[in-house]
């Protein structure tokens, strides 16, 4: 699978996301939202080794699947072949991988994919809920703080800025507690539009 066929997949697993963001919140599809949010994580952040492996080919480096591809293994190959492309490339994907790692987005799904991995399930713990009363213009907000899957923490607030819900409207949204501008959907969605306009340059870049 190439860089391109790994965007596929993690657009595929975030508009599955999307699609149980209208359903009632219950622990099943809370736990529906936590397993598709967790190989959403995985094939995202997956897209800047994969395309290393996309120029390994592209380049003749031949480094075999049976070695670890790592940026030092690549580079040393290149200088090794004299390929001076390869050499650029790296120069430019490591660039472009470090500000990736230091974006805060970048920074915060990486490292919850990191944890996911190799320690536990990642998951939002921040729901806010957004509603207007028929026939009223205030607007209640209520924020829900969770810790292992419990509720720890209420919050409410007779007004939130705008743009606010329609009239009878209830909007739902789910955060991670470190990032909280944002909501988890939204998160993702930048995060992938990066890893296309990445992907999208390199092959602009170095055809």
């Amino acid at each position: 699978m190439s860089a391109k066929g790994k965007l596929e997949e993690a657009k595929f697993f975030l508009e599955k996301l999307h699609s149980l963001q209208s359903l009632p919140q219950d622990l099943d599809t809370q736990k529906e939202s936590r397993y598709y949010l967790s190989v959403f994580q995985s094939a995202a952040v997956s897209v800047t080794d994969y395309l290393l492996e996309d120029y390994n080919a592209k380049f003749s480096l031949n480094i075999p699947l049976t070695e670890k591809l790592y940026p030092k293994t690549f580079g040393k190959t290149a200088k090794e072949t004299g390929n001076q492309a390869a050499l650029q490339f790296l120069q430019w994907w490591e660039k472009e991988k470090k500000a990736l790692e230091n974006d805060p987005i970048g920074k915060l799904l990486i490292g919850k994919r990191h944890i996911d991995i190799h320690r536990v399930q990642t998951k939002p713990d921040l729901a806010k809920i957004r509603a207007n009363d028929y026939g009223h213009a205030s607007e209640i907000a209520i924020v829900c703080k969770f810790q292992e899957g419990k509720e720890v923490e209420v919050s409410r607030s007779p007004e939130q800025p705008s743009p606010k819900p329609k009239a009878g409207e209830t909007t739902f949204d789910w955060f991670f507690g470190e990032y909280s501008d944002e909501p988890v959907l939204t998160v993702c969605d930048k995060f992938l539009d990066k890893l296309t306009n990445l992907v999208l340059e390199a092959e602009h870049k170095f055809p």
